[in-house]
C-alpha cells in the first residue's frame, strides 16, 4: 500500500526542529520547504549553510536529485495528459497520437504509452 504524506506547513515542520531559534526555524523552512522526506535529511547540527553546501548544491547531493526527480515527475504528467487529451479527442493510433506532439516529445511516447497501458488506460490502440 503507498502513502501519500503532503508537505507539512510552517508550524508543523518547526516541530522537527525544536532546538533551533524562531528565526533559524523560518530560514530552514524558507530554504528546504516541508517535504517529510527533506526534513528527515537535514542535520539541525549543521548551520543552515552548510545544510545547503551538503544536500542542495552537489548534484549528488540528496535533495538536488529529490528535486530533479519532482520535477520530471511533474513533467510525465503534463505529458501524459497531453496524450489522453489527444486520445480524448478520438485520435487512438500511435501514429494519430505521434503526430500531435511535436518532434522534441515524440521520443518519449513509446515509453509514456507503455506506462499508460500498464495502468490499464486501455483506451490506446497498439497498432501503428
Amino acid at each position: 500500500m503507498i502513502q501519500h504524506i503532503h508537505d507539512f506547513a510552517y508550524l508543523d515542520a518547526a516541530k522537527f526542529y525544536p532546538e533551533l531559534s524562531v528565526r533559524e526555524k523560518v530560514a530552514f523552512y524558507v530554504v528546504f520547504g516541508g517535504s517529510p522526506y527533506i526534513i528527515e535529511n537535514l542535520n539541525t547540527e549543521l548551520s543552515l549553510r552548510e545544510n545547503i553546501e551538503r544536500l542542495l548544491l552537489p548534484e549528488t547531493g540528496l535533495i538536488h536529485s529529490h528535486i530533479e526527480n519532482v520535477m520530471l515527475k511533474e513533467i510525465q504528467k503534463t505529458f501524459d495528459a497531453r496524450i489522453l487529451e489527444i486520445i480524448g479527442n478520438g485520435k487512438k493510433r500511435y501514429i494519430e497520437i505521434g503526430d500531435r506532439l511535436t518532434t522534441r516529445e515524440n521520443g518519449l511516447l513509446d515509453k509514456q504509452l507503455k506506462i499508460l497501458q500498464d495502468m490499464e488506460t486501455n483506451c490506446i490502440e497498439k497498432t501503428e
